[in-house]
């Protein structure tokens, strides 16, 4: 077998072309590769003898064998996936007028190197189920050139799936396309014996299509769907357009058709005869889709095509930049385009700084007023490129990264710890660093006292869990104020006081594996502080499980209470403000900031009631906690007090003809939003301000 390359002596270079066709075929093509894995008996009697053959040189009983050995598999030898795109007979009229050439290089690349699964992303229409349909076609066309497919894989049924996470886009869109390229194509139509009433042999729910041979093509959108079929090959279709709730039955839909055809078909080299197709367009990053597309990327025999708009057509003319948004930096236009006299285009810098861990796009002027009209939705739709985040509640993310202050650090040795029951070892004072937080006043009696703002009370959440979600724990306190400037409803400028909130430490906890996380600890650890010297204002909780939690602080004397995250969106609201006028000094915190920059608004299909959420595979613990700490220090007597005390002494400032101190100029959002279930509301509007609108953020 190592000369198989080797020529035979006596053979023409006809005869030698077309012996290494056959070798090509038995060897490279996926459909063909299986026979070397799965044939038996008499075939692979075929087989040996052919190679036995082709040693010796007997060229009149190699065509009698290898002519033996495609007769006892197919009843038709297929031709290569090139030819089934090129010609009208399969595809090709269909192919010409319908899809972008860019798809058959990559429909060719998928079938010839034996990819078990295609990935298709990128910008709307550009083909992108087309193509995985075109492909899945040839994988049906192999199937139906075979004499007994499901006696050659030991099966019952050979199934295609349609599967999507809409049953009626899976039903009707893609069924109907489905059947309307089958009609089209002479060779399923003739061959095959495709014709409306084998259509018509649809079930009544509009589930099921069959052909001859006990092949048939299966619609569905969750994982129950595939169970207890053959799934051969299958596209699964759109499975970026999930909200959160939607994530379990993506994953489990994929998982669940991609475990049935590799269970029943996969052969002992780990070779699998389909094709699971994946498509979808981009959408935002941490969806299903984007996750998949980076654990993606490296894997073996899984390919990715993914194209924007303008790089499937061509567009011609100059291009303009655009910078596309992360966690860090919010996307924008770096170029405008202007139109002169004689109807050409200039493109013209807009000017500032480039960040050196962003990308930087090019697209053709054609689509300028586009992205200048809507530039996070052009991104996606049309560059093909998954957003950091839909809805972005903090849409400018450099604002939160420019109040970090860069000489304070994180307060403990361990970022992420586990607090378990079953390890008494691990507490949060062990891994507290205390001079951080503290400075020691009378070394022998071992007293400390707070090293920034000493007296004023420190606001804890606790934004609770259990086995599977984290924990989030932030303690804050009033800082001062800063007196800003901001446009009423009428546009009118108006000063006012915000309070400034300086957050002492924050800290995620993991929850254990196989264990629970023991809320002891950080009721112990919070105790800890206080008989350091912390004076606490309040410990607050969301409303897992925080009765017990809060007649603990009660009976010693600390005011505890429940503030949501969840049932309004008050307290986010109330961050967003802080952040926006610059009134909050905190350190960076890596878990803290990939959860503020991925939070989303989410509208309520059934009310006008928003809320404030986190993507699938991330959460918003931490953000959780800092909403409510913030909101408690922000509501409290404390700053209601410090305000009023603020207020007089710039009365008395002004009366003595000193001057206030300097205002700075900040777009401060509406509070209307502060009118809630809260009975602090009132007291809110006339700390923070009245309403004004929210564009901007």
């Amino acid at each position: 077998m190592n000369d198989q390359n080797q020529k035979l002596p006596d053979l023409t270079d006809e005869d030698n072309a077309r012996f290494e066709a056959l070798i090509r075929v038995l060897l490279r093509d996926q459909q063909q590769v299986d026979l070397l894995d799965q044939l038996n008996g008499k075939d692979k009697e075929y087989l040996f003898g052919l190679l036995k053959s082709r040693l010796s040189g007997n060229l009149e009983e190699q065509r009698s064998l290898e002519q033996d050995a495609w007769d006892s598999v197919y009843l038709r030898k297929p031709v290569s996936v090139e030819e089934f795109i090129d010609s009208e007979f399969f595809v090709g009229k269909w192919y010409r007028e319908n899809l972008y050439d860019c798809w058959k290089e990559e429909i060719c690349n998928v079938i010839n190197s034996g990819s078990i699964e295609w990935v298709l992303s990128g910008a709307i229409g550009i083909g992108k189920t087309s193509a995985a349909m075109l492909a899945t076609m040839y994988k049906l066309y192999q199937v139906t050139c075979m004499r007994d497919p499901c006696g050659f894989y030991g099966c019952t049924n050979i199934v295609f799936g349609l599967f999507s996470v809409s049953l009626n886009l899976a039903q009707d869109v893609e069924a109907n396309m489905l059947i309307t390229r089958l009609k089209e194509s002479e060779y399923f139509r003739q061959v095959v014996g495709v014709s409306e009433d084998a259509i018509g042999g649809r079930s009544a729910r509009g589930t099921i299509l069959r052909f001859p041979n006990n092949i048939k093509f299966s619609f569905g959108s969750q994982g129950s769907h595939a169970l207890g079929q053959d799934v051969f090959s299958a596209i699964v279709d759109e499975i970026a357009f999930s909200k959160s709730v939607g994530a379990k039955q993506v994953r489990d839909l994929y998982n669940s058709v991609k475990t049935r055809l590799e269970s029943r078909f996969m052969t002992n080299k780990g070779r699998v005869p389909g094709l699971l197709c994946i498509a979808s367009s981009a959408n935002t990053e941490g969806d299903f889709l984007d996750e998949h597309l980076k654990n993606s990327t490296l894997k073996d025999k899984v390919h990715i095509s993914s194209f924007s708009l303008y790089q499937v057509k061509s567009y011609p003319g100059q291009r303009f930049r655009v910078l596309i948004g992360n966690k860090f930096h919010t996307s924008r236009l770096l170029d405008k385009v202007e139109r002169k006299e004689d109807g050409r285009y200039k493109v013209i810098p807009i000017g500032g700084d480039i960040p050196d861990d962003v990308r930087v796009e090019e697209v053709p002027i054609a689509w300028y007023e586009r992205y200048n009209e809507d530039l996070e939705r052009s991104i996606r739709d049309i560059s093909g490129i998954a957003l950091y985040a839909a809805s972005p509640f903090f849409g400018n993310r450099e604002r939160l990264h420019s109040l970090i202050d860069s000489d304070r650090y994180h307060p403990f040795t361990v970022d992420e710890p586990t607090l378990s029951i079953k390890d008494d070892d691990m507490t949060l004072e062990s891994i507290f660093k205390k001079e951080d937080v503290f400075e020691e006043i009378d070394s022998f009696r071992h007293t400390y006292q707070l090293k920034v703002n000493a007296g004023a009370p420190r606001f804890i959440h606790a934004d609770l869990a259990l086995k599977h979600d984290c924990v989030g724990l932030v303690c804050s306190h009033l800082y001062g104020f800063k007196k800003v400037e901001r446009p009423d409803m009428q546009g009118v400028i108006q000063k006012t006081t915000l309070p400034v909130v300086y957050v002492d430490f924050m800290i995620k906890i993991k929850p254990p594996k196989g264990s629970e996380i023991d809320f002891a600890k950080i009721t112990s650890f919070i105790f800890y502080l206080q008989k350091l010297g912390m004076p606490i204002g309040a410990v607050t909780f969301d409303k897992f499980q925080s009765n017990y939690h809060q007649q603990i602080f009660k009976k010693s004397g600390i005011e505890s209470f429940e503030i949501s995250m969840d049932r309004t969106p008050t307290a986010y609201q109330t961050l967003k403000a802080g952040f926006m006028a610059g009134c909050i000094n905190y350190y960076m915190y890596r878990p803290l900031i990939d959860e503020l920059t991925s939070l989303q608004v989410v509208h309520s299909k059934n009310s006008n009631r928003m809320k404030i959420d986190h993507p699938p595979n991330s959460g918003k613990d931490v953000a959780d906690a800092l909403a409510g700490s913030h909101y408690a220090v922000v509501t409290s007597k404390y700053t209601e007090n410090q305000l009023s005390e603020n207020m007089v002494l710039e009365e008395q400032l002004r009366k003595k003809n000193e001057p206030p101190p300097p205002t700075e100029p900040a777009a401060i959002i509406g509070t209307d939003w502060l009118m809630s279930d809260y009975d602090e509301a009132d007291r809110i509007t006339g700390i923070i301000g009245d309403k004004t609108n929210m564009q901007g953020w």
